[in-house]
């Protein structure tokens, strides 16, 4: 059992760098979000003063600390996340209200609500990749690009989501059109 002060651990994480964002990539699904913790955990590591007592696995306690600034930071996403959908959902709102008649905008407030439901319940990369797809138009090369997975693993992703909306909406074709072929990638090509 290895024994280091804040001094060694600091040390221990430059010298471990890379297996530590390997673990934290394949546990966060996401080489971005691994480098932001890793971000984070040194300059968490900076900050520490050295008269903290020993640590007896360090190599756990990185991943860990790393782990938790991530979460965090997570959180901290989500919660930015929710109040800028909110604020361009009730945009998006206004312009439509004034087009619909009472009965059209309450049924569009029902789906759109449903559809916040269904969101929700989806893990967090899949979400994020709706989203990116619906708000900023983001294609499937795009997301790749983004989450360090292949084409073929955002289509599977983006079935699995299109199945899951299509399900809860009985099939219908509510927001199909954000799913469509045609946004594979920018310039057409699959892969």
């Amino acid at each position: 059992m290895v024994t280091l002060n804040w001094a060694g651990l600091r040390r221990m994480f430059v010298e471990d760098y890379e297996e530590l964002r390997r673990r934290l990539a394949r546990r966060l699904g996401s080489a971005d979000a691994a480098g932001d913790a890793l971000q984070d955990t040194f300059l968490q590591l900076t900050r520490e003063r050295d008269d903290v007592e020993d640590i007896r696995n360090p190599r756990s306690y990185l991943f860990r600390m790393a782990m938790n600034l991530a979460n965090s930071r997570i959180r901290t996403e989500r919660r930015r996340l929710s109040l800028l959908e909110a604020q361009k959902l009730e945009a998006a709102l206004d312009v439509v209200d004034d087009q619909l008649g009472p009965a059209d905008s309450a049924e569009l407030h029902s789906d759109l609500r449903l559809l916040r439901a269904i969101l929700d319940e989806m893990p967090q990369r899949r979400r994020d990749m709706v989203l990116a797809t619906l708000i900023e138009g983001a294609s499937h090369r795009e997301l790749a690009d983004r989450y360090g997975l292949s084409i073929r693993m955002i289509q599977i992703e983006m079935k699995k989501a299109t199945d899951q909306i299509a399900g809860r909406f009985a099939g219908t074709e509510v927001i199909g059109f954000a799913f469509s072929s045609s946004m594979t990638s920018k310039s057409g090509a699959e892969d």
